[in-house]
Formats: structure tokens, C-alpha cells, sequence
């Protein structure tokens, strides 16, 4: 388990297929993967931070564009963001479903509108703040494809590097698409 994990982590980094070493085999590629699946447009919920209603389209091959309306963005808030994914292999392809892993690069755009009511001591204070950014995006991810049903659920995590507030963070979301 180990040693897969490791693997996994270097092709990620390097970008190369796991198991791509002299005379062993490569994973399954992509187009195979998606052979089982109807559509190349899916809309789906990912639920964290952000939680997104969120539409993924494959454009080409391995390459997919996953735009999303970003609720609760920043405690109050809403945001979009779009992030283009390359899918450079599979984790595993069994006859039910395939995992494939992702990376990507995105922006976000969010706003937001805070009010606290805080005690100085004297008496109840109001205060509010509203606000805007533009953020840069990477997101890693892991999915899994119903091959039977066209389902994928995933898991995307990365960081977020906010431009106007010049804050960084990271982002988690486990979610599902339907696909069409």
C-alpha cells in the first residue's frame, strides 16, 4: 500500500504514468476509462469548502473544464470558479468502475458580507464587512466512475491563493456528477 501511495505521488509530481518504469506494465489510459460512460457533460454537488453546484465537461481526451457557483464562500458568500483538469492516468480500471487522478489550474472569483454583533465590554457592537477577491487554483483529485451508471464521485483537495488579500488556503471537496 505504501509503495503504490508513493508511486501515485511521484507520477503526480513528474507527471508520468505510475509503473511507467523499465518493463512494467502502464496503468489503463483514460479513453478506455470513459469508453463505459454516456456523455461528456456531468453536473453534480460537491460539498466542503466551497460547497459548489458545480458542471464538468470533457473537452477533449483527458482534458475537462469543471466551472462551479461557489455558495458560502469566505462564512457568507458566493463565488465561481473554473479550473481546467488534465486526467493523466488511472489508478485502477476493474469491469464495475475506473479511479482515474487529476490536476488542474483555476481561478476563483468570491465575495462576501460578514456581521458580528461582539461585546467591548460596554455594550453589544455591530459590525460588517463586505468584500471581494480574485484567487488562483490548483486542485488534485481522485474520482470514481460507475462504469454501469453514469455517475462519478470525487475527492478534490488543494490550495487557493487569494490575490487581493493576499491570503493562501486550502480547499477540500467530496462530491458526485451526473453525467449526460
Amino acid at each position: 500500500m505504501r509503495t503504490m501511495l508513493a508511486v501515485t505521488v511521484l507520477a503526480l509530481l513528474t507527471g508520468l504514468p505510475a509503473g511507467a518504469g523499465a518493463g512494467e506494465p502502464t496503468l489503463p489510459n483514460l479513453g478506455t476509462a470513459r469508453a463505459g460512460h454516456k456523455g461528456s457533460k456531468g453536473l453534480g454537488l460537491g460539498i466542503g469548502g466551497p460547497t459548489s453546484l458545480t458542471f464538468k465537461y470533457f473537452a477533449a481526451g483527458d482534458l475537462a473544464l469543471d466551472v462551479a457557483l461557489d455558495l458560502g464562500h469566505f462564512h457568507s458568500g458566493l463565488g465561481i470558479h473554473a479550473d481546467a483538469l488534465w486526467h493523466p492516468f488511472l489508478l485502477a480500471q476493474e469491469p464495475g468502475f475506473s479511479l482515474p487522478v487529476y490536476v488542474g489550474v483555476g481561478l476563483a472569483i468570491a465575495s462576501w458580507h460578514d456581521n458580528a454583533v461582539y461585546w467591548n465590554g460596554r455594550r453589544l457592537v455591530s459590525y460588517g464587512s463586505t468584500g471581494a477577491d480574485l484567487g488562483l487554483r490548483v486542485p488534485f483529485g481522485i474520482a470514481f466512475w460507475l462504469r454501469k451508471l453514469p455517475l462519478e464521485f470525487y475527492l478534490e483537495f488543494g490550495p487557493d491563493i487569494w490575490l487581493v488579500d493576499l491570503n493562501a488556503g486550502l480547499f477540500a471537496t467530496l462530491g458526485f456528477r451526473f453525467y449526460f
